[in-house]
This record gives structure tokens, sequence and C-alpha cells, in this order.
């Protein structure tokens, strides 16, 4: 049995995921260059928002993925 390598880690505090590996920080930066290469190539607004909507589904989807169960956390308490 093989296992999972997680890419993405639950935040300390609140709710999300934070990168743990190179390959989550790739898909940051992919999602960052997507963002912010549409802020000058689209001059729709509404365009935008679309193209923006679509990219942070689909980190959410590989976060959700290749990430650890999302959960609020509120720091460093002990578990039970």
């Amino acid at each position: 049995m093989t296992k999972k390598t997680l890419w993405f880690g639950q935040k300390k505090y609140g709710f999300g995921w934070t990168p743990l590996t190179w390959q989550g920080w790739a898909i940051v930066g992919i999602y960052s260059v997507g963002i912010l290469s549409d802020l000058y190539v689209v001059r729709d607004h509404a365009t935008f928002l679309i193209h923006a909507l679509l990219y942070t589904l689909l980190l959410v989807a590989i976060c959700y993925l290749k990430g650890e169960t999302p959960r609020w956390n509120w720091g460093n308490k002990k578990k039970k």
C-alpha cells in the first residue's frame, strides 16, 4: 500500500489549504499567472470574472483532491 503525498495541508488558523510541496507551489504559481495574465489580456470585465471564477474553482478542486480534508482550525490546540 502506497502513502498518498499531500500537496496542500490545512491552514493553522481558519479554513483552507496551504502548499506543502513544490507541486502545490507550482499550482499556486500557475493560478497566479493565469489571473494576472487575464488582467492584461482580457478587456471585458464580465469575461475576466468568468475566467477568474473558473481558475478559482479549478484551484479548489485540485486542493481538495491533493490536500488534507478541510476543516476549521484554531491554532495549536491539544488534540484529545
